[in-house]
């Protein structure tokens, strides 16, 4: 009988970082092991976001919890044997559990292995797992100097996209790209600001934005009401690969502090990337292949950019050349070896 490996994530509704990384890791493994792929929330008319692209082997099911995080805990507390004696009659002893959602680590059956995905929620139970990855070097050490009982438990993993690398160097025409979840008003200003700039300066461009959020319908208005309409391009999550392949430019704004797999996907797509986010994630994958500047730096950044075609030509190049760092096969072999370390 095969060795089940488990992936427990938060949600299959929505494309999210942390699912394309879990089910590419997942979809990979279906040769080898029995994979299991759990979603906490429930899934929308039982179909997993066919974006995911899984392997028809890869067993799907949903622990149904409350969206709300308290109420999710409270559920949680309620019914905590029950779902332990959920998880328990699923698997067998020295199965495998991968985690990259906040869930109970008691809950797992104590008689199998369990290994936690940093890098997409805040925990601080570390030692409640065999083994952690880290998908930033720089975590990684943090984290073994905060917890130095631990660090022989801290592994590093390289992020990969679910796009295989390209090396594109034409130009797209200025076409600018960011993807964003328009969670508030200030985002979407920002981006018709960096429009209205580009236009007082006569410079031909698209400003492509692959977005959802709350703030969807106030975007699109508020385009309208600039005139902009010709200047934007606004599609969904799903259309983000056709988009990199059209690109120039990514521009990078988010406020989260959690890996930016959008990242890893500009670089191996050869896009260029400028930001002007505080996530620390983002300036550790953006050596050699971007450009970090402060907020108010931002539009004149892109302006010079799209100005100096040469630059431009070798932010590209410099960008495919920096993609060998995200070789889905050297991350996924190390998967490998560490499910193997795991076995024994």
């Amino acid at each position: 009988m095969k060795k089940r490996i488990f992936f427990i994530v938060q949600q299959l509704n929505l494309a999210g970082s942390a699912e394309f990384l879990v089910t590419l890791m997942a979809s990979h493994l279906t040769d080898d092991y029995d994979v299991f792929l759990y979603s906490l929330e429930s899934i929308d008319k039982g179909k997993v976001h066919p974006s995911f692209n899984l392997n028809s082997r890869i067993r799907i099911n949903s622990l149904n919890l409350p969206l709300n995080y308290d109420d999710k805990l409270k559920y949680i507390a309620k019914n905590k044997e029950e779902i332990k004696e959920f998880l328990k009659h699923s698997a067998f002893e020295h199965d495998i559990f991968f985690s990259c959602t906040r869930f109970d680590p008691d809950l797992i059956p104590a008689n199998c292995s369990k290994v936690w995905l940093d890098g997409f929620e805040d925990i601080d139970d570390y030692e409640k797992y065999d083994a952690s990855i880290f998908f930033s070097k720089r975590v990684l050490q943090e984290k073994s100097l905060q917890y130095p009982s631990l660090k022989d438990r801290f592994i590093y993993l390289s992020p990969c996209a679910r796009f295989k690398a390209v090396e594109d160097f034409k130009f797209h025409g200025n076409n600018l790209l960011a993807v964003t979840k328009l969670e508030n008003k200030k985002r979407c200003e920002l981006f018709v600001n960096i429009a209205e700039e580009l236009k007082k300066l006569k410079l031909k461009f698209l400003m492509t934005v692959s977005c959802q959020g709350t703030y969807l319908s106030y975007f699109q208005d508020l385009v309208n009401q600039n005139n902009l309409s010709d200047s934007f391009k606004i599609i969904s999550f799903d259309e983000i690969q056709e988009a990199l392949h059209n690109a120039d430019l990514l521009i990078y704004t988010s406020e989260s502090k959690f890996l930016p797999m959008t990242l890893v996907e500009a670089i191996v797509n050869s896009v260029p990337i400028i930001s002007s986010s505080k996530n620390e994630y983002a300036k550790e994958l953006l050596q050699d292949c971007g450009v970090v500047v402060r907020d108010d730096e931002l539009v004149q950044s892109i302006i010079n950019i799209l100005k100096d075609k040469i630059k431009l030509s070798k932010m590209k190049f410099a960008t495919y050349e920096s993609s060998n760092r995200f070789s889905s096969k050297e991350t996924l072999k190390s998967l490998v070896n560490l499910i193997s370390i795991l076995e024994k």
